[in-house]
């Protein structure tokens, strides 16, 4: 039996950690799946699932991750402000209670769950902003709406939670706990739930990295999430050019300012292909070599050298080549970093980079 699960239309972002919300139910439910992302929504193809067997797996998963949510959300990102805290236990109480999670379910097996609720929605519960960016007071010209609140069901707002809880990528910098950086991938297309999975799983590698801390306090956000891109593992970064699908980086810079009022200082929707195949083009001309360079590995290290003397421009200048592989580029690139480290790419490095010029 194959069961189709619809996330409800509420725009990228919060559809996005709806997505990975339920994929990470999937997941636990050791359950074989797929997506396809179009503009307006996510379609969910579970294999051989009953609505009762995803509920079941929702209730558990719900119970085991409840405090970690609050945890993660309230206490050490602060995004969701204390006042919010009883409001949003409440809401994971509820969706441990087996009748609210099979009536989500039902109102989720078709498109369109999202036409009740909105800025017209007075009576729902209002997002929070880490969920939906969009509603914040930095967003003008094609961002530019109504000053109210966006009110969405309870039950969107926990599996949106759950979905930041388990695939978002947080990071601060090492010396300012009120900057956080937030990425999440999200796509246009079709993607397996292995790679999803695999997608939920990257928190525990990447956060943890001195390197990646250090970038956010020097680097623009379109460049570090380029930067971020580049530390994933070299299969992974294959699985996802080869994946039916156009890759978008969503990004977010929250600031927390005095009386733990969050704020957004900047916000990036990045397309990821041309990026991606690059990286990806760089592998395959290696293992064509007879002395292999492991370009993603000396890329990686390269970038960590140019974080260490703190030189942006050189890091821009660097992937900003990978996008365009231009031959002025990778000349700029080369100068910019030949100045600074007082070395260049190394001669294989570079002929393998000079083969990525269109």
């Amino acid at each position: 039996m194959k069961l189709k699960i619809y996330t409800p239309g509420h725009g990228l972002f919060l559809d996005t950690l709806i997505m990975y919300g339920f994929s990470s139910i999937l997941q636990e439910g050791d359950f074989r799946y797929n997506v396809t992302g179009t503009a307006q929504m996510f379609e969910i193809n579970v294999e051989d699932a009953s609505l009762m067997d995803i509920a079941k797996v929702t209730k558990g998963l719900c119970e085991k991750s409840k405090e970690s949510i609050i945890e993660l959300l309230v206490n050490r990102l602060r995004l969701v402000q204390r006042q919010s805290l009883r409001r949003m236990e409440y809401f994971l109480e509820k969706m441990i209670n087996m009748n609210v999670i099979k009536q989500l379910l039902r109102s989720y097996s078709s498109p369109g769950h999202a036409l009740g609720e909105g800025r017209e929605a007075t009576r729902k519960q209002h997002v929070w902003l880490p969920l939906f960016p969009h509603i914040g007071k930095y967003f003008t010209g094609e961002y530019k709406y109504r000053a109210k609140n966006y009110g969405i069901c309870p039950s969107c707002l926990v599996l949106a939670s759950l979905g930041f809880y388990k695939a978002a990528l947080h990071i601060t910098p090492p010396l300012n706990r009120n900057n956080i950086y937030v990425v999440l991938l999200s796509f246009e297309g079709h993607v397996s739930g292995e790679i999803l999975n695999r997608l939920i799983a990257l928190k525990s590698d990447i956060i943890i990295k001195p390197s990646l801390r250090r970038a956010t306090s020097i680097l623009p956000l379109s460049v570090f999430i380029r930067t971020l891109l580049a530390y994933l593992s070299p299969d992974l970064l294959k699985n996802l050019y080869e994946a039916k699908a156009s890759w978008t980086a969503l990004s977010v810079m929250f600031n927390i300012i005095k009386g733990g009022v969050v704020q957004i200082r900047g916000y990036e929707e990045m397309t990821l292909n041309t990026f991606l195949s690059s990286l990806v083009r760089l592998m395959e001309i290696d293992e064509k070599r007879e002395r292999k360079v492991n370009p993603i590995e000396k890329l990686t290290s390269l970038t960590e050298d140019l974080i260490r003397k703190g030189d942006t421009t050189a890091i821009e200048s660097l992937y900003d080549f990978l996008v365009t592989r231009t031959s002025l580029d990778l000349y700029t690139a080369s100068r910019q970093i030949t100045k600074t480290l007082e070395e260049g790419f190394g001669k294989q490095f570079c002929e393998e980079l000079a083969w990525l010029i269109k």
